[in-house]
């Protein structure tokens, strides 16, 4: 779904209830939406927002021992959270290990503007009186979403990130939630893999709004990524065939949108096909909509150029534009509808594909 991001001056636990099980997920004290993210430039992974049915969740084996054994090592207090200065230094510890799995500013967790809109509470594990681990989720009537996990690197053999889940867990089963949101997955990447180990999850369904077994998740038909490529290439393939010559763009501010305060939209997509530069800082470009299954035009200008970054090494090139859609200037269910509709709009001998910023 197009990325969003609210910031809500309060928020009811039926409200958590209700986004979370329409794919949404919070984000410190706001509440989001998006289908990728970009770890470092250029390097874009799909998300997908996964959750646990609690009425049928069993404990495995291997969750019971961790959970006997480091019961038997750390004491564990569940709380209202709050920031102190011993979990500054246990996730300054943690970020000189996994400088991309946290961040260094943990107020946003309790705080926005000075608003607390979730119930957030952590799960704190003490070794003596050591604060070691501690992790931080929020709590709405019957759904829970656990949304950071720090563990000081010295403890890395305790498997403290699993066993902070687990203690989660325990407490939502203890405390009648029937759903705990681990966060979400990436068919791109195995960094939250892990997730996917606390039980028999379910993942959303872009295509058929609806949470379905992740035994049955395929990434050819549900990795956002992939059927954004996959489409997009579809579609150069077929313009080539009519002798357009329609580069292929990996763009890289696709999450601005979100983040951005002004009244303009900007392109939300990460990969789109550049058709046509008519007039300085304008351009046609092509894109696939995921949510809607189709094909898309779009008239845009140039909101701003980007000079600070090279262009990668391999993969596609690389936008150097913010793109600002002005118009939709065409939708179709097929390339074939596509290509008619373009040979409406535009001849192959009037494409400009150099993008001009004067």
């Amino acid at each position: 779904m197009p990325s969003s991001i609210l910031a809500p001056t309060n928020f009811s636990a039926a409200e958590l209830d209700e986004y979370l099980a329409r794919g949404w997920r919070p984000l410190g004290q706001r509440i989001y939406t998006a289908d990728f993210i970009q770890l470092e430039l250029g390097e874009i992974f799909s998300v997908v927002p996964t959750r646990l049915a609690l009425a049928t969740h069993q404990w495995r084996k291997s969750q019971r021992k961790l959970l006997r054994k480091n019961n038997g090592i750390f004491r564990v207090e569940i709380r209202r959270a709050e920031i102190t200065r011993e979990k500054l230094r246990v996730n300054e510890q943690y970020l000189l290990a996994n400088p991309t799995k946290s961040i260094e500013e943990l107020h946003i967790h309790t705080e926005f503007d000075g608003r607390r809109i979730f119930n957030t509470l952590e799960c704190a594990v003490y070794k003596g009186e050591e604060l070691v681990a501690f992790s931080f989720f929020d709590c709405g009537q019957d759904s829970v979403y656990s949304k950071a996990g720090i563990y000081h690197p010295a403890y890395k053999d305790y498997s403290l990130g699993t066993y902070t889940m687990l203690l989660e867990l325990e407490w939502c089963k203890k405390n009648g939630i029937k759903y705990y949101y681990p966060g979400y997955i990436s068919p791109d990447t195995p960094l939250f893999d892990y997730k996917a180990k606390i039980g028999n999850i379910d993942f959303w369904s872009l295509q058929s709004r609806q949470w379905l077994p992740y035994s049955t998740f395929d990434i050819a038909k549900h990795g956002p990524l992939t059927l954004i490529l996959d489409h997009t290439e579809q579609l150069q393939h077929g313009l080539e065939s009519f002798e357009y010559r329609a580069p292929l763009y990996q763009y890289v501010f696709f999450e601005m949108q979100m983040m951005q305060k002004g009244v303009y939209k900007l392109l939300e997509q990460p990969f789109f096909l550049l058709l046509h530069c008519p007039v300085a800082q304008k351009c046609w470009v092509a894109t696939y909509n995921i949510d809607l299954d189709a094909y898309e035009c779009w008239a845009c200008d140039f909101n701003r150029m980007i000079t600070f970054f090279e262009q990668a090494p391999k993969g596609h090139p690389l936008f150097r534009y913010v793109l600002e859609l002005r118009k939709l200037l065409f939708r179709t269910a097929s390339v074939a509808e596509y290509l008619l509709k373009l040979q409406g709009h535009l001849l192959p001998q009037q494409q400009n594909l150099s993008p001009r910023e004067y």
